[in-house]
């Protein structure tokens, strides 16, 4: 029977030769940069601009724009993680791959733990990535606007407490996404719907969720059912002025986090299970 690790190195040996990874991480990169020097630039525009420019300083710059970094690194990974998950299973089934995977020994239990949990992996590395470079671009930026460098803080256990928790809720995130577009992709044996359900989710949950929360108390309690909800309510965490949750708030939001991906990963299991994928049918 094939061990996890060598399936492990498998699926991240497949996963770096795939262009889609190398893509997507230029493109990271690309819009990560893109978004500094669009910043930057509108910081260096004349006082008359018709914006806010105190607040705007104030919302990127460090110490306060560590935050603004890493919640456009974790939405960004987020949406890239999809697509690469998507990506990952749906060519499975389409080139057939996966069958010769389960010839070789793999339990279809470990072959799908290994593959989400390099998955992982990449995610975790393009995260560290994004938000070095976020840091880098808030570094540049402050030094080409004649802003002073936080230096003490950037040095403090302080900033790496705060970057190790950024990281760790981030994750969480992330997690969720890839048992999603994993789920999907798994039952429908399609990248396509994979790829579409669980982006039409992401990215239009939440504004859903907020209309449903409009109606009252019951709005309120039957938005929270949606995922993105207790996302989000994660997410918001990353600010210099982040809520502050009761222990009831938190009872839903973990709930709402560990539920969902506990019936996501069940699903795509018991259908990957399920599959007649040696026999061809």
């Amino acid at each position: 029977m094939t061990s996890i690790r060598t399936l492990l190195n498998i699926e991240l040996t497949k996963l770096l030769r795939r262009p889609m990874t190398w893509i997507l991480s230029v493109i990271l990169i690309g819009f990560t940069a893109f978004i500094y020097v669009s910043l930057a630039i509108a910081l260096l525009a004349p006082e008359s601009a018709n914006f806010d420019k105190v607040s705007l300083e104030k919302e990127i710059l460090l110490p306060d724009g560590v935050y603004f970094g890493a919640s456009l690194a974790g939405s960004f990974v987020s949406i890239l993680i999809i697509i690469l998950a998507a990506g990952s299973f749906g060519s499975e089934f389409s080139w057939g791959t996966v069958r010769t995977n389960l010839l070789m020994g793999a339990t279809r239990m470990r072959f799908l733990t290994a593959k989400v949990v390099a998955l992982e992996i990449i995610a975790f590395v393009w995260l560290l990535i994004a938000n070095i470079l976020g840091l880098a671009g808030e570094i540049v930026t402050a030094a080409v606007t004649n802003h002073a460098i936080p230096t003490d803080y950037l040095t403090s256990a302080s900033f790496a407490s705060d970057m190790g928790i950024i990281l760790f809720r981030s994750i969480v995130v992330i997690t969720v996404w890839t048992l999603i577009a994993t789920a999907v992709t798994v039952i429908s044996g399609s990248l396509a719907a994979g790829l579409g359900v669980t982006l039409a989710v992401s990215l239009l949950g939440s504004s859903i969720a907020g209309l449903i929360a409009q109606i009252g108390d019951v709005g309120r309690w039957v938005a929270r059912i949606i995922p993105n909800r207790a996302l989000d309510a994660i997410i918001s965490l990353d600010s210099t002025d982040p809520p502050r949750y009761l222990a009831t708030d938190w009872a839903w939001i973990i709930a709402s986090i560990v539920g969902w991906s506990l019936i996501f990963a069940v699903l795509a299991v018991r259908r990957f299970q399920r599959m007649n994928i040696v026999g061809g049918s």
